[in-house]
């Protein structure tokens, strides 16, 4: 697609006030000779005032595209499959923007901006470079979707706690120590339970696994429930299946201080 093909669709968007355009690699039929890739975007696109989603997936784009910041009406912006690794604070004009997709791209941090997108439902980050995740996502509380896939975490910001909404939160493909993978395995309320415990100035997290062994029918499970305070809960036979539990035990030496285990 040469240049005055690209002006001449995005002209015709204008004119026609059009709510979608798909720029994505799929829609990219003819190339000029030596050029296989965009690396950027003419200022005209900025003019697009009306868009609501807007495609630019598999581009070669090196940069997030400053002409985008000017869409104000932009609900989704799809960016996967392309080159960029920032996130420009500029972003924060896009405050109608509901759905963000930058996966396969080559993010090493995402700047604390991203916070102000505060009716952002999805947010997929995969398959990035990303070793830390800023504090402010915990601020996107309208998030259901979250994807941090294959990137390189250890740890997630407690303040992911705050996101009771999410419906898919994916981590898989990282190296997390916090949370650790028990309590990754068990789910994302057991996740944001765990992060929500890290906000309490009051409250460690210790990260200990307490394995109750003994033979058939001996108290296990009643013993495993006078200690998590459950002494009324209905008998469990011990010949079930194993679980994972947290455990609210008070500290023996620091009265302020609440171990989950």
């Amino acid at each position: 697609m040469t240049d005055d093909e690209l002006l001449q669709i995005i002209e015709m968007a204008d004119r026609y006030k059009l709510p979608t355009l798909d720029l994505s690699d799929e829609k990219i039929t003819s190339l000029p000779s030596g050029i296989s890739k965009w690396t950027k975007l003419p200022p005209e696109i900025g003019k697009l005032t009306h868009l609501k989603e807007l495609n630019l997936a598999g581009n070669g784009l090196d940069i997030f595209p400053e002409e985008i910041m000017k869409l104000e009406n932009l609900e989704t912006l799809c960016l996967n499959n392309n080159n960029i690794k920032t996130i420009p604070p500029e972003i924060i004009n896009l405050k109608k923007l509901t759905r963000l997709y930058i996966r396969f791209n080559r993010f090493e941090t995402i700047g604390t901006a991203i916070g102000s997108l505060k009716n952002l439902k999805v947010l997929d980050l995969g398959h990035n470079q990303l070793s830390a995740l800023p504090d402010e996502i915990g601020d996107l509380t309208n998030l259901t979707v979250l994807s941090v896939e294959s990137n390189n975490l250890i740890t997630l910001p407690f303040k992911i706690g705050n996101l009771t909404n999410l419906k898919s939160l994916s981590l898989k493909g990282n190296r997390l120590v916090s949370p650790p993978p028990e309590i990754v395995a068990l789910g994302i309320k057991p996740i944001l339970d765990y992060l929500m415990a890290g906000l309490d100035n009051n409250c460690k997290n210790w990260n200990v696994k307490l394995f109750i062994v003994g033979k058939k029918e001996t108290g296990k499970k009643s013993l495993l429930n006078i200690l998590s305070d459950e002494k009324d809960k209905e008998h469990v036979p011990d010949n079930q299946n194993s679980n994972i539990q947290t455990l609210n035990l008070p500290h023996p030496s620091e009265p302020d201080t609440i171990m989950r285990l």
